[in-house]
């Protein structure tokens, strides 16, 4: 199966990746399934889950205290602001898997620290060794190394915002059926990546400034 792992719908703050759009993406990019990661919402999963005919896993890229941390396989949405320990503890109790997205990316101002990481390394899942919108390959690279270390499961994760990243990144993968299965097949996946031009992120920045303009006026 073609799996586009890391989607953010418009149900994210800084994401414009509508239903509509993805309706169109998926067959003329052959994909089998998304696993989408919107910001602190379930929403846009939901929301594809009822509309597409590709396979849709309910993720949620969570802001915790401490940084974000993603949670897969959700049946109901978690709250924003937990303590890293809550957010993790919230995701199990669902039988969901823990996933440890761009750990190691200097830009990221969410990305948890290394000490923080450690702390709770044996309580994660699957680390993201490879982010299609991380700008330093370096960066990758020492996420790669780190779940080697630590003998983690990598995936690696498309981070796409627009339809223009739809394709660049994404994995084959036999077709799985629960949480455990994803993460025994994961090991035999095959992975494709490119990273996303720099320009996302300026476009990105737009999309959000809009979003918070807009809600401004509607409270008026």
């Amino acid at each position: 199966m073609k799996t586009v792992f890391h989607i953010h719908t418009n149900y994210s703050k800084d994401a414009s990746l509508t239903i509509e759009k993805l309706a169109k993406i998926i067959p003329q990019q052959k994909i089998d399934c998304l696993i989408v990661c919107d910001h602190n919402t379930i929403l846009g999963a939901q929301k594809l889950a009822q509309s597409l005919p590709c396979k849709i896993i309910m993720g949620e890229e969570i802001a915790a205290k401490e940084g974000e941390i993603i949670g897969l396989f959700l049946k109901k949405e978690i709250p924003k602001n937990l303590s890293i320990e809550e957010t993790i503890a919230e995701i199990k109790k669902q039988n969901g898997l823990v996933c440890l997205p761009h750990p190691f990316d200097r830009l990221r101002k969410k990305a948890l620290k290394k000490e923080i990481i450690e702390k709770y390394i044996d309580r994660i899942d699957i680390i993201e060794i490879f982010n299609g919108r991380t700008m330093f390959v370096r960066d990758n690279q020492k996420a790669k190394e780190f779940a080697l270390q630590n003998h983690k499961l990598g995936i690696v994760g498309a981070d796409a915002h627009l339809s223009c990243e739809i394709g660049l990144t994404f994995f084959e993968i036999a077709n799985f059926n629960s949480p455990g299965d994803f993460l025994d097949k994961l090991k035999k996946a095959q992975f494709y990546t490119r990273r996303a031009s720099v320009l996302v992120h300026f476009i990105t920045f737009l999309t959000k400034a809009k979003k918070r303009l807009k809600e401004k006026f509607q409270k008026f």
